[in-house]
């Protein structure tokens, strides 16, 4: 159950960095504001995508080795 809580975590960290680096880098770009806003709102839609996906559970753990893909031998 740590294990779990300790690897989200890093996920959560991982992605609030890079959703600030995207954002850093939107900002810098010299692109109109309108497609300044929609780019923004693409990137906030994607990571939250990748949150919920690690909040149900699909992705392996940080940890998980040398597993063989579907445990086949």
């Amino acid at each position: 159950m740590i294990e779990s809580l300790i690897a989200l975590l890093i996920w959560l960290v991982v992605l609030g960095l890079i959703y600030w680096l995207a954002t850093v880098v939107i900002a810098a770009l010299p692109i109109p504001e309108p497609i300044k806003s929609v780019v923004r709102i693409i990137v906030l839609v994607i990571v939250i995508l990748i949150l919920i996906y690690l909040l149900v559970g699909f992705l392996p753990p940080l940890h998980s080795g040398n597993q063989r893909l579907f445990n086949r031998p």
